[in-house]
């Protein structure tokens, strides 16, 4: 209570399970209008250990060879081509990500079905409206991934184009990465998918324990010297470092809505006079984009929690 992720608990109704044992039956969160309900309780039933076992995943990759693919760099984007369903779009390379996201219109050209029901995402924009739709494949050279779920929005609704004015065909974010090894080589524009029991153990550079609970890869950085923060690495934010309001009042940054860090450094790793931005996110959050990610080369390895950052020529 009191933190930066409390959450008020709404009991709008109980309902009588067994003599004198009452469950709470309807609910609300914090501010939301959504009532979440339960139709019916049944107690005491035996519960297998088969049963505790999340299910298995739908999704899978298969390889016909490990050779890279090439991304295209441009000032503010890391691009890749994939084909979907046999149909090809260019693509924003975003780990900031936390899902595949298509453009609606690519959507529907490449014939995946949405599945009932409505969600929404939140972007720096606000809440947004999308459909989740499932997709037969997704190629990026040799690698192909099967039967996955994505997620479409209109991106045309905030300009005529689409993404960038550009008219790109969606994101590319976790679930690229969540199943395998990636290689990342920015200097050289090259991507490579392995297979996760592929072992990456001897990779030279920064070796990274990472946060993956939010989708996105997150790692402890010190801001000015001396403040703890959970850095997330977005390549799909184009430039300017994202921090959060609460750091900026409990540590009295220097930050008057937008202003210049100090420094974030990591190992031997150090951003300097970088330009930065508050915005509302959760405790210790700050947010790393492309201008600072572009200066290395990466390994994820997701299936292991870890990453691994070398410096390059950029």
């Amino acid at each position: 209570p009191g933190g930066s992720y409390e959450t008020t608990v709404h009991i709008v109704a109980y309902r009588d399970v067994v003599a004198g044992k009452k469950m709470i039956s309807a609910y609300r969160l914090n501010d939301d209008k959504s009532l979440f309900a339960y139709d019916a309780f049944e107690p005491n039933v035996p519960v297998s250990s088969e049963e505790l076992h999340p299910p298995a995943a739908g999704a899978a990759w298969t390889f016909s060879n490990s050779d890279p693919v090439p991304i295209t760099l441009t000032h503010e984007r890391i691009l890749v081509d994939a084909t979907v369903n046999g149909v090809g779009g260019r693509f924003i390379l975003d780990t900031g990500a936390d899902g595949i996201v298509f453009d609606d219109e690519f959507a529907d050209r490449v014939k995946a079905p949405a599945l009932h029901g409505s969600t929404e995402a939140q972007t720096l924009r606000g809440a947004v409206p999308t459909r989740v739709r499932s997709v037969r494949s997704i190629a990026l050279g040799g690698a192909t991934l099967h039967n996955v779920l994505v997620y479409s929005q209109d991106f045309r609704a905030h300009d005529y184009r689409g993404l960038d004015w550009k008219g790109y065909d969606g994101l590319i974010g976790y679930d690229l990465f969540a199943g395998a090894v990636v290689k990342l080589d920015v200097y050289g524009s090259k991507l490579t998918i392995l297979d996760s029991s592929t072992d990456v153990t001897n990779t030279r550079g920064l070796a990274l324990i990472v946060d993956l609970s939010q989708g996105v890869p997150a790692i402890p950085m010190m801001l000015n010297k001396s403040i703890a923060v959970n850095a997330m690495l977005d390549t799909g934010n184009p430039g300017i470092v994202i921090i959060s309001r609460d750091i900026i009042k409990k540590y009295h940054v220097k930050i008057m809505g937008c202003g210049n860090l100090d420094s974030l450094t990591i190992g031997p790793i150090t951003y300097a006079d970088q330009a930065a931005c508050e915005w509302g996110f959760p405790s210790n959050d700050v947010l790393l984009g492309y201008d600072f990610l572009k200066h290395f080369d990466y390994v994820f390895d997701y299936p292991h929690g870890r990453m691994f950052m070398t410096p390059n020529k950029n």
